[in-house]
């Protein structure tokens, strides 16, 4: 491989991005930007590299150098702005809930009406049927013990005898 081609590295760059191999992908670009710091395209596969790697301020701070050096570019326009929205998205507190009517909103009302996660209410739903189910098998042993079973039959047949 030719070690000062950034086209190979960008283009390698990119095989290792659809491959999800992002970390590959932004070792790739890095090396892509240092060596050809004024081509627009290798910042980005630079922003792409980061945005996928979860670190989306280096991603926004790419994109951002590359307009610099080409500011029409489309694909570029279009990686900031989602940048932006997953910054702006991560940035907004997550209890507002969205609010369903109708039949759907009765069931969830029932099933999770905490507003957990879906491992929370699954766990919530099996909490409260096991507790249902012990109360019931409970209170049905109580009642049998109480109505009448073999001990007080026997205590009033020993109390004849004596």
């Amino acid at each position: 491989m030719c070690d000062t081609d950034h086209l190979v590295f960008s283009n390698r760059s990119a095989a290792y991005g659809s491959q999800q191999m992002f970390a590959e992908a932004l070792t790739d670009a890095q090396k892509c930007t240092k060596l050809r710091p004024e081509w627009a395209k290798g910042y980005a596969r630079l922003g792409y590299a980061y945005y996928h790697l979860g670190k989306l301020q280096d991603s926004k701070k790419a994109y951002l150098d590359g307009l610099k050096q080409e500011p029409t570019n489309e694909g570029m326009k279009d990686g900031l702005k989602e940048v932006e929205q997953a910054l702006e998205k991560e940035s907004k507190p997550a209890t507002v809930r969205s609010k369903r009517k109708g039949i759907k909103g009765t069931l969830s009302k029932l099933v999770n009406p905490l507003g957990l996660s879906t491992t929370g209410a699954i766990i919530y739903v099996v909490s409260v049927i096991t507790i249902i189910g012990l109360v019931v098998l409970y209170r049905a042993g109580k009642f049998q013990a109480a109505v009448g079973g073999a001990d007080a039959g026997d205590m009033d047949a020993g109390a004849e005898d004596l």
